[in-house]
């Protein structure tokens, strides 16, 4: 598998990662931030508490009462999936860079919908179970989301089985579409449903939450909680447990690749082409000095992308990377299918591979550690293809790897407004990590690198 390790590398070794940070004069402030930000949190947290007798009046999902006997009472201790998808504490220098803009777009956008929380929607999400059960209390919070993205609450139940008495905590996920974003969580509410009903169950060891329902009227789909320890938690460790994880998620890919799509699909490039353009005409506004740079590896990727002619679609994640992804010891969770299309498979190994090193190096984890766990992911996922698949894929990783770099970039630097000059110079490495030379710059080590790919 050497080539496909020279794909995933893409580029010479560094022992270490970017540092960052220098001791910060003005940690004191940034902790009195942080700390008006939680008070800021709690303030939007809605406890609802109250008698049994809201059970469900028909049972529309009895798939959910295999849910319930899986969690027993050890689940009262979990934290609130809004604490999973927290950034690491061990990580204040880097969220202090993402926590002003947040806040400025949060503290209008997350207020909690009365039409979420109140008697009506608490007697409706009890339609998801079974008519044996019920809700006894039910807790919402709103989750951390990105600016553009959808609403994303957590809700804590404590669900009672009016046969035989006994309470279980049950925590769910509700998304709900922006006024911007109508029919996302309709469009992902199916796809989740496909990928259910093709193999990616609770009962194996390649999964997704299971969709519980989707709420037209309120454009809101409920979902179960992922289960696992994201696999940014392991990233760039260099350990056992961090390189099996990385193979069974490769494993996980090759199964979603694998599904059989109705019908034949030839892969069109000119979405990826035109995502390209409108990155490089945001970041010319926001870092200029970077425009020469961003144009001659844009110039690289569409020509790529232009070599491609006759790809077989299959079923693609669409925005697959770290954050998405949930690791236990004998199973893997995969989330968030809003992106979920038929397209060109290299996508998601692109993108994988690009955010592995992005997010290694926000972590200031081991790059080294990190390449090797992205070659692990990528010899497992190629041991689960035809070998005629995996060399024709193996071609088109590159390219998409730095179209995932640079739009990483354009995400911080142009919607989140980031001007901190380390941090854009990290997502600027990426790029040129990715495995693609920029067009005009034929250095021997840029060639050798995009014909290994």
């Amino acid at each position: 598998m050497k080539t496909n390790r020279n794909v995933a590398r893409g580029t010479h070794r560094t022992g270490r990662a970017l540092r960052l940070h220098a001791i910060d004069p003005l940690a004191g402030w940034k902790k009195r931030v942080r700390l008006g930000a939680h008070r800021w949190m709690d303030m939007y947290t809605a406890t609802l508490g109250g008698p049994v007798g809201l059970g469900a009046g028909h049972s529309a999902h009895p798939g959910a009462v295999s849910l319930l006997n899986q969690f027993s009472s050890a689940h009262h201790a979990v934290q609130l999936a809004a604490r999973a998808h927290s950034a690491g504490a061990s990580q204040i220098s880097a969220v202090f860079l993402f926590l002003l803009p947040v806040l400025a777009m949060c503290a209008v956008r997350v207020p909690l919908p009365e039409a979420l929380f109140n008697s009506d929607f608490r007697a409706r999400l009890g339609s998801v179970f079974s008519e044996h059960h019920s809700i006894a209390d039910l807790t919402i919070q709103p989750m951390r989301r990105r600016p553009g993205s959808r609403h994303v609450f957590s809700y804590k139940l404590l669900v009672a089985d009016n046969r035989t008495g006994k309470h279980n905590v049950v925590e769910l996920v509700g998304k709900q579409d922006t006024t911007r974003a109508v029919g996302k969580a309709a469009k992902e509410f199916e796809a989740m449903r496909l990928l259910w009903g093709a193999g990616f169950g609770q009962d194996h060891q390649f999964r997704i939450p299971q969709p519980l329902h989707h709420f037209e009227d309120l454009r809101m789909i409920i979902q179960e909680k992922a289960r696992g320890t994201k696999l940014r938690s392991f990233l760039g460790d260099g350990s056992d447990a961090s390189f099996n994880h990385a193979r069974m998620t490769g494993q996980w890919l090759a199964k979603l690749h694998n599904m059989p799509v109705d019908s034949p699909h030839e892969c069109a490039y000119e979405a990826e082409k035109a995502s390209l353009r409108m990155f490089v005409e945001a970041l010319k506004n926001d870092q200029p000095q970077l425009e020469s740079e961003l144009r001659q590896y844009a110039a690289a990727v569409e020509q790529r992308f232009d070599t491609f002619q006759g790809v077989s679609a299959t079923h693609v994640h669409g925005d697959f990377h770290p954050d998405h992804v949930y690791v236990a010891s004998n199973f893997v969770t995969v989330i968030d299918f809003e992106r979920f299309c038929i397209g060109d498979p290299a996508r998601d190994l692109g993108s994988f591979v690009g955010h592995m090193r992005t997010t290694a190096y926000s972590l200031e984890k081991s790059i080294e550690f990190a390449n090797q766990e992205i070659d692990a992911f990528l010899e497992s996922y190629f041991g689960a293809v035809s070998e005629q698949q995996g060399n024709a894929i193996s071609a088109r990783v590159a390219p998409y790897a730095a179209l995932s770099s640079l739009e990483a970039l354009y995400y911080v630097a142009s919607v989140l407004k980031v001007t901190n000059p380390a941090r854009v110079a990290m997502y600027m490495q990426c790029v040129r990590e990715s495995g693609m030379p920029p067009i005009g710059a034929g250095s021997p080590d840029n060639s050798a690198r995009i014909a290994s790919a």
